[in-house]
C-alpha cells in the first residue's frame, strides 16, 4: 500500500533565508533511524494541487532501495526533513 506524507515546512527557516519551500515533484532527505543507519528517502509531490507552500502532501513517499527498512513508514510516523545538518520541515506519514 502506497504511504502519503505531509510535509510542515519550518516557515521561521525560509523567511529568515528570504527563499520559498521546495517546490518540485520529487524530493529526497535523509532519514536517520539510529541502529538501523541512514536511509534515503524519496516523496513524490503533485506541484499543481499545492495551495499552501508551507504545507504540502507528498503523494508517495518511499525508500528508492529495496533493503531499506520500508516497516517503519506507518500512519503517524514522523521526520525531519533535512537540507544538509539542517532541519528544514516535518514530515508525518498518512494514508492515501
Amino acid at each position: 500500500m502506497n504511504k502519503s506524507c505531509l510535509i510542515l515546512w519550518d516557515k521561521l527557516y525560509f523567511e529568515q533565508k528570504d527563499r520559498t519551500p521546495p517546490n518540485a515533484e520529487l524530493l529526497y532527505t535523509q532519514l536517520y533511524l539510529g541502529e538501523l543507519g541512514s536511509w534515503s528517502i524519496a516523496l513524490r509531490i503533485d506541484t499543481h494541487t499545492i495551495t499552501d507552500p508551507f504545507e504540502v502532501i507528498a503523494d508517495e513517499v518511499y525508500f528508492p532501495i529495496g533493503e531499506a527498512p520500508h516497516n517503519v513508514l506507518q500512519d503517524g510516523y514522523t521526520f525531519d526533513f533535512m537540507e544538509g545538518r539542517v532541519v528544514i520541515g516535518k514530515c508525518i506519514i498518512i494514508d492515501k
